[in-house]
């Protein structure tokens, strides 16, 4: 079992945002500046993506599957997107299909992944 002490790592609000980030293999990470503050990016922009497993009709009726079923959502300031082209939505909904799509043909997924993307402006962003 893996345990980390409080007194030996800094576990504030912007380290756990990060790992997480890392951990699910996230494409992007924005972590909040303060602890304290709790409207992050307040009217800003977001490039909104949803990763969405489709399963075969075949599939579904023999294994009993839903038809559709979102297993990601996030989302990336569109300020971020318009300076690095790997997070540019294009790019980045190409590079997810292919990624999550070999992932899940790899196990046996019977059907294949769609990435859709949309557009936001929210009051404040969860983190």
């Amino acid at each position: 079992m893996l345990s980390l002490e409080e007194d030996e790592y800094d576990l504030n609000t912007g380290t756990l945002v990060a790992f997480a980030a890392c951990v699910l293999d996230f494409p992007v990470a924005y972590v909040p500046t303060s602890d304290s503050d709790t409207a992050y990016l307040a009217g800003a922009p977001l490039d909104v993506y949803q990763c969405v497993l489709e399963a075969d009709p075949i599939a579904t009726t023999r294994f009993e599957l839903p038809n559709k079923h979102v297993v990601i959502k996030f989302s990336c300031p569109q300020n971020i997107a318009q300076t690095d082209e790997e997070l540019h939505p294009e790019a980045l909904v190409s590079r997810l299909e292919t990624q999550l799509g070999d992932r899940m043909q790899a196990a046996g997924f019977p059907g294949r992944v769609t990435v859709r993307h949309s557009t936001e402006t929210l009051d404040r962003v969860g983190l």
